[in-house]
Order: C-alpha cells, then sequence, then structure tokens
C-alpha cells in the first residue's frame, strides 16, 4: 500500500522533534563524546533523508514546494 505524502512529512517531522529533544541542553563536547547521543541524531538525519528520497517519488511536486 502507498502511503500519503504528508505520512513522510509527519516522519520528518518526528525525527526533528527527536533530535531537537535528545539535543536539547547537551553541550557540544558532551555531544562530541557521547556516542549514544551522536547515534540516536546520526539515525534521525538518516530517516529524514530516507523520507525526502520516498516523498520525492511519491509527490515531486510537494517536494518543490519544500
Amino acid at each position: 500500500m502507498k502511503r500519503r505524502p504528508l505520512a513522510y512529512l509527519e516522519d520528518i517531522r518526528l525525527a526533528c522533534s527527536r533530535i531537537r529533544d535528545t539535543v536539547s541542553g547537551v553541550s557540544l563536547p558532551r555531544y562530541e563524546s557521547d556516542h549514544a547521543i551522536r547515534d540516536i541524531v546520526e539515525r534521525n538525519l538518516i530517516k529524514i533523508g530516507d523520507a525526502l528520497n520516498l516523498l520525492q517519488k511519491v509527490d515531486p511536486q510537494l517536494m518543490r514546494r519544500i
């Protein structure tokens, strides 16, 4: 079943929220030294990229607007 374009946008919003929540109040030195924090951020950036790639295939016009 094909997902709706808004579902991909929601995936992106959630990933951004998780990144924000994870790094909120975290200093740069702590971020650089904490592999768990970096892994969470990296994984959510990958999710954002994947969602954008899929959105491009499902709704290229929407992607141009973004």
